[in-house]
Order: C-alpha cells, then sequence, then structure tokens
C-alpha cells in the first residue's frame, strides 16, 4: 500500500523552499556482507580506499541524487515494487532547487509511469534547459530508439534497461558517451520491464554485447537492497565493474559512510541515493555531502 510523507526539514538558506518538520532519522545498522550467500563464489568486501577521509565523503566516487517521479510525484518504492510506494509532499522543482543548491553535478531521473508502461511523463523536460551546471540522465519507458533520441535532443542522457538487455544492436550508431545501459540485477540475472521480468539472456551475454558496440557506462541496480537503506550491493558493482564497465551503483545507500567501500571498487565512478537524501539520512547541510556530490566523473 501506497504512502504519503512530508520530506525532513534542512537548515533554512537563502532561496532555498522550505521543507515540512519531521523527527531527525536514525541510520539503521550497518550490515555485513557474507560470501557464502554470495550469488558471486569467491567475492571478498573491499576495504575502503585510502583516498576516503572526513572532507572527501567519496574519493573518486560522485554522489547522485535520484529522483523518482510517479504521475508527477516524488516516490521511493521499495525493491521496485510499486505496491509498496512512498510518495513526498515536496514537489519535484523544490527538490530539485535544493539539490543544486547543495552542490549536485548529476541527476538520475526515473520516470516510473513510463518504467511500468504508462505513458511517459513531461513534466520535467525542461529541467536540462534549467538547469545547465546540472547533467541529468534519465530512464524508464526508453524502450525504442526513437524515445532515445527525444530524450538526448532535450539535453539527457539517456538511461536505458529493456531495450539495452533484448535487443542491444537497436542502440548502434548512437553516441556511447550519453547512454546509460541501466543493468538491474536480482542475484545474477539480469531483470527489464520495470523490473518485473528476467532477461532471458545470461548476464554475461549481455554485457559483451553493450561492450562490443561501445557502451560501457552502466547503471548497476541491486534490486533486493533498492529503498531498504540496507548498504550498497558492492558484490553487483563490482562484478559489472569486473567486465570492464564504468559503475554507477544503485540501491541500499544509507549514508555517507557508504561512499567508502563504493570507493575501494576499481570501475565504480558514481552511487546513486534517493531516500537516503529525501529522508534526511544524508543532510544536504553536511560539507561532505557536498564534496560527494561536486566530485567523481
Amino acid at each position: 500500500m501506497s504512502r504519503s510523507m512530508a520530506a525532513p526539514s534542512p537548515p533554512s538558506r537563502p532561496g532555498a523552499t522550505s521543507w515540512a518538520s519531521s523527527p531527525t532519522p536514525k541510520s539503521p545498522a550497518p550490515r555485513g556482507f557474507c560470501c557464502c550467500s554470495s550469488p558471486w563464489p569467491g567475492w571478498v568486501p573491499p576495504r575502503p580506499s585510502r583516498r576516503f577521509h572526513a572532507i572527501d565523503a567519496g574519493g573518486d566516487v560522485q554522489l547522485i541524487p535520484s529522483m523518482d517521479l510517479m504521475r508527477g510525484r516524488l516516490v521511493r518504492l521499495r525493491h521496485g515494487d510499486p505496491k509498496q510506494a512512498t510518495f513526498y509532499d515536496l514537489s519535484p522543482e523544490a527538490w530539485l532547487e535544493q539539490l543544486a543548491e547543495a552542490g549536485a553535478r548529476r541527476i538520475h531521473l526515473v520516470d516510473l509511469d513510463g518504467a511500468f508502461g504508462q505513458p511517459r511523463q513531461g513534466a520535467f523536460t525542461g529541467f536540462p534547459a534549467r538547469f545547465p551546471a546540472i547533467r541529468f540522465q534519465l530512464g524508464g519507458g526508453l524502450r525504442s530508439r526513437a524515445a532515445i533520441q527525444e530524450a538526448l535532443d532535450l539535453g539527457f542522457e539517456a538511461v536505458v534497461g529493456t531495450l539495452a538487455v533484448e535487443q542491444p544492436t537497436a542502440l548502434r550508431g548512437l553516441p556511447g558517451g550519453c547512454i546509460v545501459a541501466a543493468l538491474d540485477l536480482k542475484g545474477d540475472r539480469v531483470v527489464t520491464h520495470g523490473w518485473q521480468s528476467p532477461s532471458v539472456c545470461a548476464s554475461t551475454d549481455v554485457f559483451e554485447a553493450l561492450l562490443t558496440l561501445g557502451f560501457d557506462r552502466a547503471l548497476v541496480t541491486d534490486v533486493s537492497r533498492d529503498g531498504t537503506l540496507a548498504g550498497p550491493g558492492l558484490e553487483a558493482a563490482a562484478w559489472v565493474a569486473k567486465e570492464g564497465f564504468q559503475v554507477q551503483a544503485s540501491g541500499g545507500l544509507k549514508d555517507l559512510a557508504d561512499l567508502g567501500p563504493l570507493s575501494g571498487l576499481p570501475g565504480v565512478v558514481g552511487a546513486i541515493s534517493g531516500k537516503a537524501l529525501m529522508e534526511g539520512f544524508i543532510p544536504l547541510d553536511d560539507p561532505r555531502t557536498r564534496a560527494a556530490l561536486e566530485g567523481g566523473a
């Protein structure tokens, strides 16, 4: 069942939109990793990079806010399930203003209506022109070459999931630097169509096809961790990065400390955060947050 909640209230800043107040959230206890239960045998959690320290919160890993939109409203889903939706009272425009002021340099937009087969939303199409200092990447429902080209023409980088997995050759000729392959993983299987369907292709075959075509940027989501604040899916990110991709890791990020282990993974260049930022687990007024938002690739 969906529910609605107000976002937490950060310290007021000139020009910032005030939020409804709520109690200060408490971060859940960190969870360990058990190699014996991993779908990637022999995987060992990395040590945080020595480049990670108190001021530079992410080393070479850029913190990328995620804005998920459903019916024009900000929302977070648990495990990608629309029946487990939390809607936020803050408008997308107000939240975007907050992120821009906090130092965001890249923002990940998700059209959940499009992802679940509904008509794609158009309310955010003007964001790239309105915020030229921010690089926007758009995903959700980009399942045709025409839809991808439309996103590129509007100034977005295109995050392509189902089409990239099922028909990678359809991307041939598109600029590799503007395409991000959405590799959404349940265990060691790629899932498509809004995370509802497992791919019939082996994951390694999907990886090889994309890399052969020159698409080496990937947004890797550990679906089991999405919206849980359980910590990032290090195994999934490490696996895909090892195959040769530049990886943005998504799913489970709970606080700034989670950027440390990610910075120790070669090939991981970004970390997507939705719920942790929206609910104040990663505070926008922390100097380390600004450093992480501004840094990375």
